[in-house]
């Protein structure tokens, strides 16, 4: 079994437009303020997979290399501005 990645929410509760889809492409590494370093699909077949929900969760807490510190001095984390769900498929 492996895991993908389902988007649904900004973390602070706001809509998001690829609610309910799974992350098809990501880099967090060229994440800026919009999602361009992310695509989405419905059609969890095309969704990306990790082997395991430490391996996801190690993904979605990827600090970012370029700009590792945020100006509130957390770590720059892109991903976890979404709420996500894990969701267990078949490989």
């Amino acid at each position: 079994m492996s895991v993908v990645m389902k988007l649904l929410a900004w973390a602070d509760g706001q809509p998001l437009r690829c609610a309910g889809e799974y992350v098809r492409t990501l880099d967090v590494q060229a994440a800026s303020r919009d999602l361009d370093w992310l695509t989405t699909t419905p059609d969890i077949a095309l969704a990306l997979r990790w082997p395991d929900p430490g391996a996801a969760r190690r993904q979605w807490k990827e600090i970012l290399k370029s700009d590792p510190v945020r100006a509130d001095g957390k770590p720059n984390r892109p991903m976890t501005a979404l709420t996500i769900q894990l969701v267990r498929v078949l490989q």
